[in-house]
This record gives structure tokens, C-alpha cells and sequence, in this order.
């Protein structure tokens, strides 16, 4: 293996290490969201004593 291919190696898996990542970022924010979205829903309908 010479050195072309490891570094051809190298850099596909830190792709997929960034899009790892991404992912969970992602994954991580759709949640917060629809947890906000839930409060908002909850204090929207709750009625106004």
C-alpha cells in the first residue's frame, strides 16, 4: 500500500467521522425542537387563569 491510498484511506474516514457527527448534531437540534414545539403547544392551549 503506498502512500496515495492511505491517504485516501484517511480522508474517507474522516468523512464519515464529519458526517457522523452532522448527524447527531442534527438528530440532537429535531429533538430540542420538538420538545420546544411541545411547551409552546402546552402553553398556547392551557387556559389563562
Amino acid at each position: 500500500m503506498d502512500k496515495e491510498d492511505v491517504s485516501d484511506e484517511q480522508s474517507n474516514y474522516d468523512q464519515r467521522l464529519d458526517n457522523c457527527y452532522a448527524e447527531k448534531r442534527y438528530g440532537a437540534n429535531i429533538e430540542l425542537i420538538s420538545v420546544f414545539g411541545l411547551f409552546v403547544n402546552l402553553a398556547v392551549n392551557s387556559p389563562v387563569n
